[in-house]
């Protein structure tokens, strides 16, 4: 990510999303031992969405990107994505980050790539699967 988009940054509740995956054997490096990455809190709440059924770390990081004009949000979950969308946002996605890797050559492979993330829990539709194969070249 460092090579693709520089400093990232994250709320506070993405990283409490993160350890409770760790919780679950996932390893997650702490924040201050990755020189790209940046925790920033929410200033403004009242920016945020007033959707409750979005988890803490869409709702951080949506808040996040409305105080800071530009961002790219990086968003999996379907709801945040529309949400942030709706508020006028770039939106893009896990697999829109490895397609980015690939096209500029630091991704081998999107099928392994896929495969992978398929395996660690990620559920992601054939359909949706294939159409990023093609945009990667790889079908």
């Amino acid at each position: 990510m460092k090579r693709l988009y520089g400093t990232v940054h994250f709320a506070p509740a993405v990283l409490s999303e993160l350890r409770a995956g760790a919780a679950l054997g996932v390893s997650v490096p702490e924040p201050q031992d990755i020189d790209w990455l940046s925790l920033l809190t929410v200033r403004n709440a009242s920016l945020m969405p007033l959707i409750t059924d979005l988890g803490p770390g869409e709702t951080e990081t949506i808040g996040l990107a409305l105080e800071h004009p530009g961002s790219l949000v990086i968003l999996d979950d379907l709801l945040g994505r529309r949400v942030a969308l709706d508020a006028g946002l770039r939106v893009t996605g896990t697999l829109g980050l490895l397609l980015k890797a690939k096209r500029l050559g630091m991704l081998p492979s999107m099928a392994a790539a896929i495969g992978e993330l398929r395996k660690a829990g990620m559920w992601i539709g054939d359909r949706l699967a294939t159409n990023i194969l093609v945009e990667a070249g790889e079908r």
